[in-house]
């Protein structure tokens, strides 16, 4: 039973100690690298300002690019998105082109 309740308040600390740059690399994992690829390689496709003005104006950008998939669109509509999508934007902005960082695989979120 301790063991038990270390392990379940260990998974508590972790979980609200979560970085919005781990949040971002998750929710990008989840919903994006299936088409675009690693999640390092993917942000550095554009500047931080490009990758600002796809989110800009209620994800617009994002919405064109993804016309011929419905179901991204419909996903880019949701509140699920409303909610991620600054730690995505925050994760992709601090890892873009011009941000200056080379990441690598760290053992949990390779690029």
């Amino acid at each position: 039973m301790k063991a038990k309740s270390i392990l379940i308040i260990s998974a508590l600390t972790s979980a609200l100690f979560s970085s919005e740059h781990e949040l971002g690399v998750r929710s990008y994992k989840a919903n994006c690298e299936v088409c675009h690829g690693t999640p390092y390689k993917c942000s550095t496709m554009l500047t931080t300002g490009e990758w600002e003005d796809m989110f800009a104006n209620k994800y617009s950008e994002l919405k064109k690019i993804h016309a011929n998939k419905p179901e991204v669109v419909s996903f880019l509509n949701s509140d699920g998105f409303k909610k991620e999508s600054k730690y995505l934007l925050n994760f992709l902005g601090e890892n873009s082109s011009d941000s200056g960082r080379v990441r690598a695989c760290n053992g949990t979120s390779c690029g």
